[in-house]
């Protein structure tokens, strides 16, 4: 079979796979394994709320790297599959 970028455009998934419902659980139930073990600072902040932050490595012993700060939102967190995805690549840069 010949598969064309038309037929590509095309393609349409099993309707078990279209299901809305299912395309929210599914990643949750395929979940990629962690590729790194953050090291976590938290910083206590005045009016006594906090900020935890996710650090690739220990940000004592990599000050003279660059830095990225990555947010995740308001609903995320480091253990989403993009946040912890996009941390994984900037470290592999050397970030």
């Amino acid at each position: 079979m010949n598969f064309t970028p038309d037929a590509a455009a095309s393609f349409m998934p099993p309707r078990a796979l279209r299901n809305p419902h299912l395309q929210t659980v599914l990643p949750r139930l395929v979940r990629r394994r962690l590729l790194l073990r953050p090291h976590w600072q938290r910083l206590d902040l005045p009016d006594g709320d906090f900020v935890d932050l996710a650090w690739s490595e220990d940000p004592q012993q990599a000050s003279h790297k660059p830095r990225v700060v990555l947010f995740h939102g308001l609903e995320g967190n480091f253990h989403s599959p993009y946040a912890h995805g996009l941390m994984h690549a900037c470290q592999r840069q050397g970030w």
